[in-house]
């Protein structure tokens, strides 16, 4: 088997484990799409019958496996993003960093703006390929088994940053009881580290005390005096 066509196989299968991670409603459309690869790959003789047979067999186990448990992604709603960022003050993020799985994260600064709050958050180091994808590690590297390791590696780079995506979800809170949503993020992806802010409505009031991150397992309590 031509490693190209391993390593279109190998995706095919983690992005539907990643949609399973996710406990997405239906499954079908992406197992669909992966057994429509491997056919595809069959009918135009790529793989033979027997290989064919292997990674339908994969597919199988994926659909017969029970689902995940997955966070809620916070809702975001795009007219905020346009309204007054008014700047109104920067408070330093707590010195020391939080675990996160078995890589660190730290929450850098906090921004106080007229029409919500700015968390600016980074993790490093990253959390490990095992920590981040448990089982699923083994499965992919199950899948590119024979590939150039570099070819695997990136393989396993791709699939810790999408996971790493699901669970790198914020939510803020004060000692007055505001209910902060999150409006928007955004993060710049390393080898080593991934840098990003998160943005809260509403504007924090200016009687709270204390803000309130939490990530994960991770909890930041910020002093706003």
């Amino acid at each position: 088997m031509e490693p190209k066509v391993q390593q279109t196989l190998a995706s095919a299968l983690q992005h539907v484990r990643e949609m399973k991670a996710q406990a997405v409603r239906d499954l079908r459309p992406y197992l669909a799409y992966a057994a429509g690869v491997i056919a595809g790959l069959e009918d135009a003789g790529i793989l033979t019958g027997r290989e064919a047979g292997e990674w339908k067999k994969k597919l199988d186990e994926i659909d017969a496996e029970p689902t995940k448990t997955a966070r809620r992604r916070p809702s975001s709603n795009s007219r905020s993003a346009q309204s007054n960022l008014g700047f109104i003050k920067l408070v330093p993020g707590p010195r020391d960093p939080e675990p996160f799985l078995d890589g660190f994260m730290r929450i850098v600064a906090v921004e106080l703006l007229q029409d919500r709050v700015r968390v600016h958050w980074n993790l490093y180091p990253l959390p490990s390929h095992l920590a981040s994808l448990g089982d699923d590690l083994r499965k992919l590297d199950q899948d590119t088994k024979g590939l150039a390791e570099e070819d695997r590696e990136s393989q396993r780079f791709m699939a810790r940053t999408h996971r790493l995506h699901r669970l790198i979800q914020f939510t803020a809170s004060d000692d007055l009881g505001t209910r902060y949503r999150h409006a928007r993020g955004g993060s710049s992806f390393g080898q080593h580290e991934e840098s990003g802010i998160a943005d809260f409505l509403p504007a924090a009031p200016n009687e709270a005390t204390h803000f309130v991150i939490k990530v994960h397992d991770a909890k930041f309590t910020i002093s706003l005096t």
